[in-house]
């Protein structure tokens, strides 16, 4: 509680004011969890612009051993493990999105429930479109692992000739 005097009504002496601490309390918990919820989502979208550059990498290097015809089993053997590696990590950013997805709490207060249904609609079209961006680089990682496949037989038959 504050008191302070109305400097409009000085008539009516010192008023007294009273703060709804549990209201902001949890107004303070909600504007935490968008900030986390903010600052998770750009790391996912942080590690689809890595992944993207990992991708355009190994493509590129894909496309040079193709070309020069001297692919060695070292080198795939490197780019396999790169790629698995790839695949790995994709798999565990999903798992960190479904965990971020599954970990919002439920437990507001009722004058905070509305609030969490718009931002959560909000939530749900970044969620699908980042979904989709990881379902975009999981194909782009079968194709390049299609690519190496590829690369592979064609040394084993250069190599038999």
């Amino acid at each position: 509680d504050v008191l302070f005097e109305d400097k409009r009504h000085p008539e009516n002496g010192l008023m007294r004011y009273s703060y709804d601490h549990e209201r902001l309390k949890a107004e303070n918990a909600k504007q935490a969890e968008e900030v986390s919820r903010k600052t998770e989502l750009a790391a996912l979208n942080a590690t689809i612009t890595n992944k993207d550059s990992e991708i355009k990498s190994l493509k590129n290097q894909v496309g040079e051993l193709e070309k020069s015809g001297d692919v060695s089993k070292k080198c795939l053997k490197t780019l396999k493990t790169t790629i698995a590696e790839l695949e790995g990590r994709l798999s565990e950013k999903e798992h960190e999105r479904a965990a971020l997805a599954g970990s919002f709490s439920t437990d507001f207060q009722s004058e905070l429930e509305q609030e969490k249904k718009r931002h959560s609609a909000d939530l749900q079209a970044q969620v699908g479109a980042i979904e989709a961006k990881l379902n975009e680089k999981d194909k782009l990682v079968e194709s390049i692992s299609e690519d190496l496949r590829r690369a592979q037989e064609d040394r084993d038959r250069m190599c038999q000739d």
